[in-house]
């Protein structure tokens, strides 16, 4: 959990929370984003935070080992 503010919340923070939930051969990462001061806020964010965990993700399965097929 950290505080997050920039230009784009009007330099007013805003609260993050990140959670890793164990999902048995992987995991399943819960991002949180609030207390926006507009909608529009929100909605910049939010794409902005869905680019970012579409290429975390992408990341990571180039870099996860090889499962065993069986």
């Amino acid at each position: 959990m950290f505080t997050w503010f920039s230009e784009g919340t009007e330099h007013r923070p805003t609260l993050v929370t990140v959670e890793l939930l164990d999902r048995g051969d992987g995991c399943e990462m819960v991002l949180t984003h609030e207390r926006f001061p507009t909608a529009a806020a929100m909605k910049r964010h939010r794409d902005g935070w869905s680019q970012i965990a579409a290429r975390l993700a992408e990341y990571l399965q180039k870099r996860a080992p090889a499962r065993p097929r069986g």
